[in-house]
């Protein structure tokens, strides 16, 4: 019964295809567009990674900025210390920064008290 009625129900729809301009140019732009959208993924993608190297590159060398700031700042730190030991005064005035006891590193500035002690009591 059901292939009686599939029969009549093809018989009667007629169904005709006509192309156009219209759907050839559609055609035509699909298989233009296809490929082109292909590379700009591939370009997006290539830009990303570089972004990411680049992010990379920039982090590090903040990291290295940071370390050298700090390290930079102990430095002139041990400079006044050794100033303050040895006595002359210019330095000092020269220096940005005051002469005063550094509470981040009591043990370093301990230390260093104690080395400038001994160098005045041993003549250096």
């Amino acid at each position: 019964m059901m292939m009686a009625n599939q029969a009549k129900l093809s018989d009667m729809l007629t169904v005709t295809v006509t192309r156009d301009a219209w759907d050839w140019l559609v055609a035509v732009a699909t298989l233009i567009v296809a490929p082109l959208s292909l590379i700009a993924l591939v370009v997006g993608f290539r830009a990303l990674y570089q972004d990411n190297v680049l992010a990379s590159n920039a982090d590090d060398a903040l990291v290295r900025e940071r370390r050298s700031t700090f390290e930079l700042a102990i430095l002139a730190r041990i400079l006044e210390l050794c100033a303050l030991s040895l006595g002359p005064p210019m330095i000092l005035e020269a220096s940005s920064r005051s002469p005063r006891p550094d509470p981040v590193f009591p043990s370093q500035e301990a230390a260093l008290t104690r080395c400038s002690r001994q160098q005045r009591q041993s003549g250096r």
